[in-house]
């Protein structure tokens, strides 16, 4: 959680849902941006993974981006749409990231 929150922006919240999942808020963040945060991360996280780690356990993320509209009335909708998309990110062999509905 550490390595994560050094590398979103100042005004995003990252959060421990449990186990290896963790979710950041981006707040008033467009489509754009939230991809760029998510490829901020996934790019510091290869960039830093030294031989030593890779020894042992080599990471690798599985991002899912998605947004707040109209059809969103409640956190654990916003939850869902983002959990779809990490699955679709998993689906396609994992380390990269899917926005939902694309």
């Amino acid at each position: 959680s550490k390595f994560i929150q050094k590398n979103i922006r100042k005004t995003d919240i990252a959060c421990r849902l449990g186990g290896d999942e963790f979710v950041v808020i981006c707040q008033r963040c467009g489509r754009n941006e939230a991809i760029h945060v998510g490829e901020k991360i996934y790019i510091k996280c290869k960039n830093e993974s030294n031989e030593e780690i890779i020894k042992y356990w080599k990471p690798s993320l599985s991002i899912g981006i998605a947004s707040v509209d109209e059809s969103i009335h409640s956190v654990e909708d916003i939850l869902k749409k983002a959990d779809s998309a990490m699955y679709q990110s998993k689906k396609f062999g994992g380390n990269q990231y899917s926005i939902f509905g694309e």
